[in-house]
């Protein structure tokens, strides 16, 4: 095995904070491109959200073992060569297959990249315990996700193939990075798993309760958010607005959701209380339906009312259905 973590602490929250920014750029924007390059509409972006989604459960599984074997840096530098060759050269094609093929190489590289990044920061020698660590990798990863498709609505503005190969230059910078990188992770604390904290008084049985459940919630959420990033195009047409602008609206979901890391991140009462996760897990899917099902702005709004107002919010789209409910009253107005 060969996981010992070569660089500092904040190398690889750099790194992350990167990967994070480039990969949303195209893979919260790419619906917008197949929609305005392709003509796809919602059930082929669908489509191309799962197949995504496919890759990258079984990519992320396996990639995990593969850091083991091969250590992480190697893991992050391959990832990063992979994902900029993918993305360099995408945008070339102009067959309706190519999104297809394009999702598919990119989610093989991006995929292991993230268990090595979180594996790399809890054994990358420090000083912050490990609810420390990976509270901060969550609020990187978020604010990176938040940034990036905030920029991709200028890119999509200025040039749609941009959100293409403005993130293979950042995922090209990052090969760069840990290609060169002088190793200087020496002297610098110890790993989180020898750094004692407050969850290590929990109960073993209800921390693998709790983490059995968490997993299921984290991939439920996850398919959430995709979801509702598949049909944005498809929203902002019955809004009548134009892609960028619709991009910039929907990214207030990720704003929302940074600043609720944040949150989570410094307010440790939410700690192992399995009542608000299993609130949150098994409301989603009654959200999602709703979601789907909608057909006006209205109903978007009510499928956020269905979730119970005490629990915790993984998704906050009060601020995004408002904003979305006074454009639909503005245009009913110009009518």
């Amino acid at each position: 095995m060969r996981t010992k973590a070569r660089l500092r602490l904040d190398d690889y929250f750099g790194y992350e904070g990167v990967n994070a920014f480039s990969c949303t750029i195209f893979l919260y924007c790419m619906f917008f491109w197949t929609k305005a390059r392709f003509g796809f509409n919602d059930a082929q972006n669908l489509l191309l959200m799962a197949s995504h989604g496919l890759v990258y459960v079984f990519g992320a599984r396996y990639g995990g073992r593969l850091s083991d074997r091969l250590g992480y840096d190697r893991v992050l530098t391959i990832g990063a060569a992979g994902m900029a060759l993918t993305l360099g050269s995408g945008w070339l094609f102009e067959h309706w297959s190519a999104p297809f093929g394009a999702v598919f190489l990119y989610t093989i590289f991006i995929a292991p990249t993230w268990p090595a990044l979180e594996a790399a920061i809890l054994h990358a020698p420090g000083k912050a315990t490990m609810p420390n660590r990976l509270g901060f990798y969550n609020l990187a990863w978020a604010l990176g996700d938040a940034l990036g498709f905030f920029v991709a609505g200028f890119l999509f503005e200025w040039k749609r193939d941009a959100i293409l190969w403005v993130p293979a230059l950042f995922h090209f910078a990052q090969w760069l990075w840990m290609r060169w990188a002088p190793a200087r992770a020496e002297g610098g604390g110890e790993p989180a798993m020898e750094i004692g904290h407050r969850g290590d008084d929990v109960p073993r049985a209800e921390k693998r309760r709790f983490m059995h459940m968490a997993w299921l919630a984290n991939g439920l959420g996850y398919l959430m958010n995709a979801a509702f990033f598949a049909l944005a195009p498809q929203l902002g047409e019955r809004l009548g607005w134009p892609a960028h602008w619709t991009i910039w609206l929907t990214c207030t979901l990720l704003i929302t959701r940074t600043f609720g890391f944040g949150l989570f991140w410094k307010w440790e009462g939410w700690h192992y209380r399995m009542a608000w996760l299993q609130a949150a897990l098994w409301m989603g899917p009654v959200c999602l339906a709703r979601l789907l099902r909608g057909k006006r702005v209205d109903d978007l709004r009510d499928a956020e009312r269905v979730r119970p107002r005490s629990g915790p919010r993984l998704f906050r789209l009060d601020l995004l259905f408002a904003r979305l409910r006074r454009a639909e009253r503005r245009k009913r107005r110009r009518a």
